[in-house]
């Protein structure tokens, strides 16, 4: 998540944020949100 004033001056703000979740390894693999975050590093990596 990025939050921004927009001022487009040397006083704008910008703040980045990242949500860490943690699944146990059985609900990681049953709902396949590895092979979620997998595709998704992938994509941002390119």
């Amino acid at each position: 998540m990025v939050y921004s004033t927009d001022l487009k001056t040397a006083d704008d703000i910008k703040v980045f944020e990242r949500r860490k979740e943690y699944y146990c390894p059985s609900c990681g693999k049953h709902r396949k949100i590895y092979d979620k975050k997998k595709k998704m590093m992938e994509r941002y990596n390119q």
